[in-house]
């Protein structure tokens, strides 16, 4: 059941993450929506999402932020990723636009794989069995992609003339 569970939840959310991609690619790209324009909208958005559950104690954290105040448990080190998380999405959006989204999906999954090389080799951790079957999968995943090009669809000529 926890297995089914699991693998409902990671289609679900790749399929999300793919149809989100596509969305921003068509956005930024066939629109032409400027990326910090773009962003303010997501940001937008995420606050009013934020709003709607503060104000209907989703999770509680609507009556906890009554009680205690919203901001109780923040310092300056909670700006860190705050800051970061705000930045790489103004990057994301820039590569998303500039890139493709699947151009984007190469980055991180390079990205990914050189992380898991670095562990190795800097910190000297060993690879866990996750990492260690995503990688060649990731890599041949890129590989089949990048050498089965897409075939344009053939230009049907006007037969008026």
């Amino acid at each position: 059941e926890d297995f089914v569970l699991g693998a409902v939840c990671c289609f679900a959310g790749s399929a999300l993450s793919g149809l989100g991609s596509a969305i921003t690619e068509m956005v930024l790209v066939r629109r032409q929506r400027p990326t910090l324009m773009f962003s303010a909208e997501l940001s937008a958005m995420s606050a009013l999402s934020l709003g709607v559950n503060l104000l209907l104690d989703l999770n509680g954290d609507g009556s906890r932020a009554q009680v205690e105040g919203l901001f109780v448990a923040w310092s300056p080190r909670t700006w860190v990723p705050v800051v970061t998380n705000s930045l790489g999405g103004l990057a994301v959006g820039a590569v998303t636009k500039y890139a493709g989204s699947v151009r984007k999906g190469f980055a991180i999954t390079i990205g990914l794989v050189l992380s898991a090389v670095l562990r190795v080799v800097v910190a000297g951790k060993p690879l866990t069995l996750a990492v260690a079957v995503a990688m060649p999968l990731a890599s041949a995943g890129i590989l089949l992609h990048v050498s089965q090009p897409r075939k344009s669809a053939p230009v049907e000529k006007d037969k008026a003339t």
